[in-house]
């Protein structure tokens, strides 16, 4: 089943944060099939109590695990949508799912506003008293980590990632809230703010339309996407013990895997061949 899951952002709702999406998903026969989830969590912009808890954005990105694993099947196709925090958190559970090398539900992360590299507010954490203010700030430990594992584990080889900028928000900026979008994944709402990005005012709201189009648009690297050369040299692999196996001589053609079957089946393969002779092209 398609799954699409909103995390909302610091001091936001599940539902709320999100304006009139849910009344526009519901309107839309396209997302008819969808299954629609928010992911609730403590937050706050500021600590009125001292004795209140907020966990911090790794605890969060744990707890997305948890509600992902409980609300989803083996086979699920999960797009994340965030706004602002809750892209951190989202990026934070891509990040530890790939270094457990667990397998990767989510195909999509859609990010609104997210403070990416930080956000230039969140110096004023030492007023708010919120960790997870804190730990959004440009420079922070958690910000320097995070950037780095999401670059060394190549994490956008594995998830496709759109991120979204708006032109008046003053929260986060657009350098971090592109991050490492230079290659044509990133939209900008010129009008939009850090609080009305993620709430359209109807379908035809920027904000929906990138939404709609990225969530429904075919994945990138399938293999239902290839197209197979005109000009190609099927080739077959066999071991090569078999091969020499005169015992074999009139079952080997049996005996013989496609590449593709061949990497379905041991999961890892090492082409080899001499330059030109098509590596590039069987791949």
């Amino acid at each position: 089943m398609n799954t699409i899951i909103f995390v909302h952002g610091l001091g936001g709702k599940p539902e709320k944060t999100w304006g009139k999406f849910t009344q526009l998903l519901t309107a839309d026969d396209f997302f008819k099939d969808f299954k629609i989830e928010y992911y609730p969590y403590t937050t706050s912009l500021i600590k009125f109590f001292p004795w209140s808890i907020f966990p911090k954005i790794q605890h969060l990105a744990d707890g997305l695990r948890t509600f992902i694993n409980n609300r989803t099947t083996f086979d699920d196709k999960i797009t994340i949508v965030t706004h602002s925090m809750g892209g951190l958190i989202a990026r934070k559970y891509l990040v530890e799912e790939i270094k457990n090398k667990n397998k990767l539900k989510v195909k999509k992360i859609l990010l609104f506003a997210t403070p990416n590299k930080g956000s230039q507010l969140a110096k004023l954490s030492c007023l708010s008293r919120i960790t997870q203010v804190g730990q959004m700030k440009k420079g922070s430990d958690f910000i320097n980590e995070l950037h780095n594992d999401w670059k060394s584990l190549n994490v956008e080889k594995y998830i496709q990632v759109k991120y979204v900028v708006g032109g008046k928000d003053r929260v986060v900026d657009g350098d971090s809230a592109k991050y490492f979008g230079n290659f044509g994944d990133v939209e900008v709402i010129s009008f939009g703010n850090h609080r009305n990005i993620v709430k359209p005012k109807d379908e035809n709201d920027d904000s929906f339309l990138i939404f709609k189009k990225f969530v429904l648009q075919r994945l990138k690297f399938l293999v239902e996407d290839y197209e197979k050369p005109q000009i190609y040299i099927p080739r077959k692999i066999i071991n090569v013990k078999d091969y020499d196996d005169s015992s074999f001589f009139y079952i080997k053609e049996k005996l013989q895997l496609t590449l593709f079957e061949a990497i379905l089946k041991f999961n890892k393969v090492v082409l080899l061949a001499g330059a030109g002779e098509g590596k590039t092209r069987e791949l």
